[in-house]
C-alpha cells in the first residue's frame, strides 16, 4: 500500500513540476546531476556490498531526507521560487534517495528470503506502482491546469515524507526482529 500511495503522490506531483519549471532550469545542471546520481550509485553500492554501514544509518538518511524536503518546499513556497525546488530535488535525489534506494536492497534482502517471495514482492509492487501512475494521470489529466506550483510541491513533499515514515516504521521492526 506503501508503493500505491508514494507513487500516486510522486507521479501526480513531480513530472509537472518538472514540465512548469525546466525552461527556467540550466541545461547543464541536468549532466552534472546525472553523473553525480551515477556516481553516488555506485559509491553506495561498493559499502553496501562490503559493509552494514548504510543499512545500519537508514533511518538517518529517511530522516534527512524528510527535513530536507520539508525545508525545501517551505523555503520555496513562501518565496515562490519553484525552479530552485525543482533543482534541489534533483540533487537530492542524486545523493540522499540512492543512499535510501541501496539500503532499501539489503531491507527487502532480509525480509524476502527466498528467490520467490522476492519474485511474488517485486511484482506485486510494479503492479501497485503502476496502478497508481494510471489513476494519478488520468486525474491529473483533469485537474493539471487548475494546480498551481504549490499545490504541486506540497503534494510531492508529501509523498516523500510519507514514503520514509513508512521506510523507518519497516527497518524499525525488522531490527526488533518483529513481523511485518
Amino acid at each position: 500500500m506503501e508503493t500505491f500511495i508514494s507513487q500516486f503522490l510522486f507521479s501526480l506531483s513531480f513530472q509537472y513540476i518538472y514540465i512548469k519549471t525546466v525552461s527556467d532550469i540550466n541545461p547543464k545542471i541536468f549532466p552534472i546531476v546525472s553523473i553525480l546520481s551515477c556516481l553516488f550509485s555506485i559509491i553506495f553500492a561498493n559499502i553496501n556490498l562490503k559493509s552494514d554501514l548504510l543499512f545500519k544509518n537508514h533511518t538517518k538518511f529517511c530522516f534527512c531526507e524528510i527535513a530536507f524536503y520539508m525545508a525545501t518546499a517551505t523555503y520555496c513556497i513562501v518565496n515562490k521560487n519553484y525552479v530552485l525546488f525543482q533543482i534541489l530535488n534533483l540533487f537530492s535525489c542524486c545523493i540522499i534517495n540512492q543512499a535510501i534506494g541501496v539500503c532499501g536492497s539489503k531491507i527487502k534482502e532480509k525480509i524476502y528470503s527466498t528467490p520467490k517471495s522476492r519474485n511474488e514482492y517485486d511484482n506485486k509492487n510494479r503492479i501497485y506502482s503502476d496502478a497508481a501512475i494510471i489513476m494519478s494521470a488520468i486525474i491529473a489529466f483533469f485537474i493539471i491546469d487548475f494546480i498551481n506550483l504549490q499545490t504541486l510541491v506540497l503534494i510531492g513533499t508529501t509523498g516523500v515524507v510519507f514514503e520514509d515514515i513508512i521506510l523507518i516504521y519497516i527497518y524499525k521492526k525488522l531490527r526488533k526482529g518483529s513481523d511485518l
